[in-house]
């Protein structure tokens, strides 16, 4: 083909969504303002969740998520817990390695399956991995109010919950969910267990992800990233073309490689339906596949590759094949050596280290390809930015894992220049050459190149005015014969290619990805015709039966038409500004939804409001109660939350006051049940000066002060109560950090131990009479008293019980006493076989902290410093003794 290369239409920023903050764009910016997003970025999630709550993060893949994770961690939780949710390994490892070098994450602790996954990076300190909650509770209250960085993978999300529930783990002031979108879909997904503090408690929650997921599956319990009640307001958003225009990511190329098993050299082909190359046996297409992609690797040059398969043995079989089909092509159209690795969840962590080092490795220069084949592994936030290319070996993969698999190559690593190919075997049997667009379009050979241009669509807005480009350039070209692919698309291989099927492949493109040309011109004609006009109808039918154009993502319509991802992309398009004026108001007849977060707030306002008629009152609304898909509940908490942090517009804070939600008339300021509740307090407040005094009975009027003074505690830290109501508890003397009932009963209970036994030096699953779990119970006191939220008298009572503050030490107080009293009689911790205190099995004990410590099971470091400082050689015992 000849001619000149189609044009592409000027960059085009794409403009902020209300109530984001935009990225700012530049043509050119020097490379110390190339990272100005991230302090953006960190600033919006700041100012959002300053004072708690929930928020989403959306920036393109390899932008830096982890980086403004940590950043944003370090100014929001100087002190307390933060948890970090990744979905692999990887992840896990690469997170803690930006936590540490952006500095302040203090203590850390692993939640994962393994061991070593804090220990292999020297620039990472010492912390804990475990899969046991217990230990992931203790390891938190260790830091003794301090920082703690607590990274866990989704599989082992379940241990923490369960430390909430069994083992009295605090509140996170922090958790960072990361690639957010594997948490969207069905509400009963294990992962969905982060998104609710009765599960996993904590003050914020930001969710970060590249390819935000707007899901349903087609019930009233799915859960979509466009749910501000889950995942909070979109605060920041930074899209891959943004990205790319600022010179963050490499810019890309989409490398169609066209094979044909029927015309591929004799030699390689056998008999039947697969063919043996060495000692292996591949299908014909395969071998095709490979030698495809080799020969576009080898036309582009590409050094460092992944591709990407949906089975382990698929990935396994070209690993092992494509070295030896390399070597039974030309040298022209093969790399000078081929070494490839397959990759999969399945393989320990360092095999798959090993493999990840090779392929992050800078090149050697002797022209060698590296191919990673993947299945299931590199498509999420790994980073590796020497792979120049990747590979679409399986077309299964959705939109969004095509997004996240081409991610991988638009890491620059600092090269200037750098293009990513993303090339896309193609199988060309059964292609006419001289076929027409419609052919094309209706055949399945080009799928895989419609897929991934859809993908690229959702993401890079700089596509529809290439493809616009695209248009004018082949009308330009109809009949001349000369007609060029774009500078963003080019073909390998030996399969002619005549104009008239580049021509097709093109009208293809742009008609499966804008369907806005029709297939026997690419003149862009009036768009409110032709093909647009008839997706339009099925648009016009949705709303004639369901009365909006409120359609779920995946809505397909009685004729097999999308229309609810048609809808989707003319907002988009509306957005960036690609609609016309003729188009908007078409759609504007339909009473189109444009401001989609907007129209989903009516929607649950108006949910609200009926609830409110029918029962008068909105505080008894059930956890249940789902209603056209809201979950009135959830909304209502989340509206409350941001009416006293002061973020909710001004229109809907007054709506929400007037339906009685919020504000000075709001229907819980004049609760009978809290009136009741606050009455009986002013009782026992005049009878005894003292909300707080011992005196009998504490139950007046029927409100048990014990149990609905707490409550109102919970409810402040909740965001529940009102001004009004704070005050008037305040005028009573209520002390917001108090354990009422609890503390009495504790007391109690630890001053009987005390009278028993000497002490109340307590293991952590001690049983009390009153308070079932009272180890724990003294654990969060001692933290508590550390953070400086105990009572004088309080802290006097349990001094005077003997108790050990240090809570990193308080939980082994049984066993340090009884040490320190061996030590003051033999000078030393050699401890007799089988030697007790009491209950205590002390040399046990003593024998297998040594063995966990030789075996790498972490330990607190405070905790054997104190071993240390009492005898350097406590740990004295044999390995084999140690470990009997």
């Amino acid at each position: 083909m000849t001619g000149a290369t189609a044009s592409t239409a000027p960059r085009q920023p794409r403009p902020a969504r209300p109530g984001q903050v935009a990225a700012q764009s530049a043509t050119c910016v020097v490379e110390e303002d190339l990272w100005r997003h991230q302090p953006v970025a960190v600033e919006a999630n700041c100012r959002e969740l300053a004072a708690g709550g929930r928020a989403t993060n959306v920036s393109a893949c390899g932008s830096g998520k982890s980086r403004i994770a940590a950043l944003t961690a370090r100014r929001l939780v100087m002190a307390g817990s933060v948890l970090v949710m990744v979905p692999t390994l990887e992840l896990a490892a690469q997170m803690i390695r930006d936590f540490v070098s952006v500095g302040g994450a203090g203590r850390l602790v692993a939640v994962c399956s393994d061991g070593e996954v804090l220990h292999g990076d020297s620039g990472v300190p010492a912390g804990t991995v475990t899969t046991r909650p217990q230990q992931l509770a203790a390891a938190v209250a260790a830091a003794g109010g301090g920082r703690v960085t607590v990274v866990c993978t989704y599989q082992s999300l379940p241990v923490v919950a369960a430390a909430h529930r069994d083992h009295g783990l605090g509140r996170w002031g922090l958790v960072v969910v990361d690639e957010a979108h594997r948490t969207a879909g069905a509400a009963g997904r294990a992962w969905s267990l982060v998104h609710h503090d009765a599960q996993i408690p904590a003050l914020r929650r930001l969710y970060m992800t590249a390819t935000p997921r707007i899901y349903t599956d087609g019930g009233q319990t799915a859960v979509s990233m466009d749910d501000e009640s889950i995942y909070g307001p979109t605060v920041f958003e930074l899209s891959t073309g943004e990205a790319i225009e600022r010179g963050l990511l490499a810019e890309w190329e989409i490398v169609l490689a066209l094979v044909s098993p029927a015309r591929l050299d004799p030699e390689l082909l056998a008999t039947g339906e697969h063919v043996t190359v060495g000692r292996t046996a591949i299908a014909l297409d395969v071998l095709a596949l490979q030698v495809a992609v080799l020969r576009a690797a080898a036309e582009h040059d590409v050094r460092k590759m992944i591709t990407f398969h949906h089975r382990v043995a698929s990935a396994r079989a070209w690993a092992i094949a494509l070295p030896q089909v390399s070597e039974l092509l030309a040298e022209g159209d093969r790399p000078a050596a081929v070494t490839a690795h397959h990759i999969h969840g399945g393989q320990k962590r360092p095999v798959r280290q090993r493999i990840l080092d090779n392929l992050r490795a800078a090149d050697n220069g002797n022209g060698e390809l590296l191919v990673v084949a993947n299945s299931r592994v590199l498509a999420e936030g790994v980073d590796a930015p020497a792979v120049d290319a990747i590979g679409m070996i399986d077309s299964r993969a959705s939109e969004i894992d095509i997004v996240q698999i081409v991610g991988r190559a638009l890491r620059t690593g600092g090269r200037k220049g750098k293009v990513a190919k993303i090339i896309v075997p193609i199988l060309m049997d059964g292609v006419d050459p001289g076929a027409g667009p419609q052919s094309v379009l209706e055949g399945s050979a080009f799928s895989p190149l419609w897929r991934v241009l859809r993908a690229l669509r959702a993401h890079d807005q700089r596509l529809v005015p290439r493809l616009r480009a695209v248009g004018a350039a082949v009308d330009a070209a109809d009949g001349s014969g000369a007609l060029q692919m774009p500078d963003w698309l080019s073909v390998s291989g030996r399969v002619p290619f005549p104009d008239d099927l580049a021509r097709a492949v093109l009208l293809g493109t742009i008609r499966s990805t804008t369907q806005q040309w029709t297939t026997d011109t690419a003149t862009p004609r009036d768009p409110a015709s032709g093909p647009w006009r008839e997706e339009y109808a099925h648009a016009a039918e949705y709303y004639s039966r369901y009365g909006d154009l409120d359609a779920d993502f995946d809505v397909v319509c009685q004729h097999g038409f999308p229309v609810g991802r048609w809808i989707r992309d003319q907002r988009r398009d509306w957005r960036g500004g690609y609609l016309t004026p003729y188009q908007t108001a078409l759609l504007d007849t339909l009473g189109m939804i444009w401001h989609v977060p907007n129209h989903r707030w009516r929607k649950a306002h108006a949910v609200a409001a009926e609830y409110r008629a029918c029962h008068g009152t909105l505080l008894d609304v059930p956890p249940y109660y789902i209603r056209n898909k809201i979950r009135l509940r959830q909304w209502l908490d989340r509206q409350i939350e941001r009416y006293h942090k002061g973020t909710l517009p001004p229109d809907h804070a007054a709506d929400l006051e007037a339906l009685g939600v919020v504000g000075p008339n709001s229907d819980r300021s004049c609760d009978r049940a809290w009136a009741r509740g606050h009455a009986a307090a002013q009782a026992y407040h005049r009878q005894h000066r003292s909300l707080y005094s011992t005196a009998s009975p504490r139950t007046i009027d029927g409100v048990d002060l014990d149990t609905w003074l707490p409550q109102q505690q919970r409810d402040r830290r909740a965001g529940k109560l009102t001004l009004r109501q704070i005050q008037a508890l305040d005028t009573l003397g209520m002390r917001w950090d108090g354990f009422g009932r609890d503390w009495r009963d504790g007391l109690a209970d630890l001053t009987e131990h005390h009278q028993a036994h000497g002490h109340i030096h307590l293991s952590l699953d001690h049983q009390g009479r009153r308070i079932k779990d009272l180890g724990r119970w003294l654990q969060r006191r001692r933290e508590d008293h550390a953070a400086g939220t105990l009572t004088k008298a309080q802290a006097a009572a349990l001094h005077r019980l003997g108790i050990w503050w240090d809570p990193i030490l308080g939980p082994y107080a049984a066993e340090l006493t009884a040490l320190e009293a061996f030590h003051t009689t033999h000078g030393d911790l050699r401890l007799p076989p089988d030697y007790t205190v009491g209950d205590l099995k002390l040399d046990r004990w003593l024998c297998q902290l040594a063995s966990d410590n030789r075996h790498g099971i972490r330990q607190p470091p405070e905790l054997l410093a104190y071993l240390s400082r009492l005898d350097p050689h406590w740990h004295w015992r044999s390995p084999q003794r140690a470990e009997d």
